[in-house]
């Protein structure tokens, strides 16, 4: 096969129900220079078979079984053999994307860009472009751009073999660490498009929809995100680390509505000392979070922040459709 303009990555364990959807979806693109690795990642269920039988009427599809290492390990696995010198595309196996997605990331295929970054919902990015340095810094805070590998092309020579190097028991998270290593190996200005290129299905048989956040876990994962920053780097973007793990420990607070389980632990009491010897100034809410031991006071302010939050969404999508008003007449 010659070299394609992309190499779509899709991980599959144990989706027979979604797959073809998935498989369906990517056949469908209006741009075909592309090749499609399946990385049957260990299936006790019929996926493997369902990937072979596409392959057998596809020659743009390759399939690879292989024991079962995880997701992050799959898309290593499919990175390592990919034809394609140029762009890799992730798409998870119970998610599908629109038909003119590769055609639409294909128009910025240019030198200037190495990462190409579509969008995964209705909210539209406020510019065209980023500086890597900016990129680095959403990527570290999880916010702006999709944290997760997908709705984006990532030029296959930003990869090495440390981008994949993440412990099997970072379970959550690790689609966070791999783009903070993908970050820092870029030195090119982001494209972003405002274009919806991904639909994400929430699948409740998932590991990621059945994960409690717990400190133990928070700690361990923030240790991996650091050392996912080098060293050099790490005091240009300490800020973003620390808001990071801020974060972490918040959604904590609101799964419990109380900071008991975790007040006394070094690991909070680091965190508050940080947030100071740093100078972070933290929203009010966030600090009634951190810092008041009263359960109804903690429930109100999320209570208040869940009903602000449903607001400025129920906002926002009647501003859409208004738009669409607009455009109709």
């Amino acid at each position: 096969m010659d070299s394609p303009k992309i190499s779509v990555i899709v991980p599959v364990y144990n989706v027979e129900q979604y797959l073809p959807r998935c498989i369906d979806s990517i056949l469908a693109q209006t741009f075909t220079d592309f090749e499609l690795l399946l990385i049957d990642d260990g299936s006790t269920d019929n996926s493997g078979k369902i990937c072979d039988e596409y392959a057998s009427k596809d020659s743009r599809i390759r399939v690879f079984h292989k024991e079962n290492g995880g997701a992050t390990q799959a898309r290593a696995y499919g990175v390592n053999n990919v034809y394609s010198n140029s762009y890799i595309c992730f798409v998870d196996s119970d998610d599908d994307i629109p038909s003119d997605s590769f055609q639409i990331l294909s128009n910025f295929m240019l030198d200037k860009y190495d990462i190409i970054i579509g969008r995964a919902n209705d909210k539209p990015y406020k510019k065209k472009e980023m500086t890597a340095e900016e990129n680095r810094s959403f990527a570290i805070l999880g916010k702006v751009i999709p944290c997760s590998p997908w709705a984006r092309l990532i030029r296959r020579t930003l990869f090495s073999v440390d981008t994949f190097d993440i412990p099997k028991s970072i379970i959550r998270g690790e689609d966070m660490i791999m783009n903070i290593k993908l970050a820092f190996a870029n030195n090119k200005p982001v494209r972003l498009v405002n274009a919806k290129i991904y639909n994400y299905h929430k699948n409740n048989g998932s590991i990621i929809q059945s994960f409690k956040p717990n400190l133990r876990y928070e700690e361990t994962f923030a240790k991996y995100k650091l050392l996912a920053i080098p060293s050099k780097e790490y005091p240009k973007y300490k800020k973003e680390y620390v808001l990071s793990k801020i974060d972490a420990v918040i959604e904590i607070i609101d799964k419990t509505c109380s900071n008991k389980s975790i007040n006394s632990t070094e690991f909070y009491k680091c965190l508050i000392n940080e947030i100071y010897t740093n100078g972070i100034k933290l929203p009010f809410c966030t600090r009634i979070k951190l810092s008041v031991d009263n359960k109804w006071l903690i429930c109100f302010v999320i209570a208040f922040e869940r009903i602000r939050n449903k607001v400025k969404r129920t906002a926002f999508q009647m501003n859409l459709i208004f738009n669409k008003i607009k455009k109709q007449k």
